[in-house]
Parts: C-alpha cells; sequence; structure tokens
C-alpha cells in the first residue's frame, strides 16, 4: 500500500499543479476596449449633377464631420430603381466626375 499511497500523492499533486496554471491562465486574460470619441458624418447635401458626353459632373455639399475626418465619397448610379456598381472615390472633394455612362439614358446618383 506505501507505493500505491505515493503514486497517489505525486497525481494528487500533479492535478492540483495544472489546475491552478489552468486557473492562472483563465483570470489573467482581460480584453480592453475603447469608446470612440467620434462618430461617423452626417450624409451629404444638395446633390446636383451636370450631364456630359457619356459622363455626369456631380457635386454635393460636405457633410458635417462629427469629429471625424473625411477621407472619400461612395457614389452609386442608377437607372431607375436599378443599382449600378458603386464607385469609390479617395478624395474628401465635393465634385466628382462619372463616367462610362449611355448617352440619352436618365441616370440617379446617390452619395
Amino acid at each position: 500500500m506505501g507505493s500505491r499511497s505515493r503514486q497517489w500523492r505525486r497525481r494528487r499533486r500533479f492535478t492540483r499543479a495544472l489546475v491552478v496554471l489552468v486557473a492562472l491562465f483563465v483570470s489573467t486574460t482581460r480584453v480592453e476596449t475603447t469608446a470612440a470619441s467620434t462618430s461617423v458624418p452626417s450624409a451629404p447635401t444638395w446633390p446636383s449633377a451636370v450631364p456630359g458626353n457619356a459622363q455626369a459632373t456631380v457635386t454635393w455639399t460636405a457633410p458635417a464631420n462629427n469629429g471625424s475626418t473625411i477621407t472619400g465619397y461612395v457614389i452609386t448610379t442608377y437607372v431607375g430603381t436599378n443599382a449600378l456598381a458603386a464607385q469609390p472615390y479617395n478624395s474628401a472633394a465635393t465634385t466628382e466626375t462619372v463616367t462610362g455612362l449611355t448617352n440619352a439614358t436618365t441616370y440617379t446618383f446617390k452619395i
């Protein structure tokens, strides 16, 4: 019985050490987050478009940025209610030329 008793004690110590290590790992895992101090910009206003040859020059008034830097806009072109491919413009400019249009077609633009 003496040898079985020693084996049991070794297993017991190993089990306790394993449980303690796992508990330490779990208890020291933390995730910290901070709230953003800014919010998203408002939507652009007063959009308009001037037709050209297979293109349109689209202009708008820049929105309030609400503390965020405006780095660009996305213009989505519509024929009726069908959206065509959205085109990103990586500029804070408030005038962009949309190309690839078909003459004598009515388009709507969403900024």
